[in-house]
């Protein structure tokens, strides 16, 4: 409810969404949004000229970060579980081990996603987690098995590492990873995951002459730059 002429009541809307298309929200009530121009809406709404008034968006590039327009409304994509799900607390981790994954993050701000590593004594493990930052900041946060703190990244940069060792007089051990959202946003997010047991290389100072560290693999590469490919290619990492 909200207060007018000092009576409670229960208002027509909030918000623009809460009204059809043509309206738009004025004192939580549905009012008649006539426009000859986006300078006649509210907010970030949009004239719609062949209809004469405003409207949510009239295409996808009038709607903001992973939103789409659909109906002359912007909503939120679609998000399709990846494979690990459902994934959300260490008991429903799945173990994996030394591999590459393409994931997705639905619903972030309301979603964690879990995974378990299993460690023998002396072994290191190398996770990396890469992300689109400008659609989400995604952290990490590696735990032993009765929840307590081993390892954590939580960077802006879209890539999130983290390497933890288990000692060489610990007993083999399952350890569990978090891969959590910084901030609310709505929506699908894919992020790629790398994981390695004993990696070959962190980084590339691990690696012989010639060779560069990728996911965790010493490998010679194709190309360096761009010059190094034939005329019509791009080198890409």
């Amino acid at each position: 409810q909200v207060c007018q002429h000092n009576i409670c009541v229960v208002p027509e809307c909030r918000r623009h969404s809460d009204c059809a298309i043509g309206e738009v929200c004025v004192t939580y009530a549905c009012v008649d949004a006539p426009c000859d121009d986006d300078y006649d809406c509210p907010g970030n709404y949009v004239c719609d000229l062949d209809r004469g008034f405003c409207v949510d968006c009239l295409g996808d590039d009038d709607c903001t970060g992973t939103l789409y327009c659909e109906d002359n409304r912007c909503v939120l994509p679609s998000c399709e579980p990846d494979g690990f799900e459902p994934n959300e607390t260490p008991d429903t981790a799945p173990l994996v081990d030394s591999g590459r994954w393409e994931l997705t993050m639905c619903n972030p701000g309301g979603e964690l996603d879990w995974y378990a590593v299993d460690l023998n004594p002396g072994d290191r493990v190398a996770i990396e987690v890469l992300y689109d930052q400008a659609s989400l900041d995604l952290d990490m946060r590696l735990e032993d098995n009765a929840g307590g703190y081993l390892a954590s990244s939580g960077g802006m940069s879209g890539r999130e590492f983290i390497q933890y060792t288990l000692p060489a007089d610990s007993p083999a051990q399952r350890v569990f990873l978090k891969v959590y959202p910084y901030a609310d946003r709505q929506g699908a997010v894919p992020y790629t995951m790398t994981v390695a047991i004993n990696p070959d290389c962190v980084r590339e100072s691990d690696c012989s002459d010639g060779e560069v560290c990728f996911s965790f693999v010493c490998i010679v590469p194709g190309c360096r730059t761009h010059s190094d490919c034939i005329v019509g290619e791009l080198c890409q990492d």
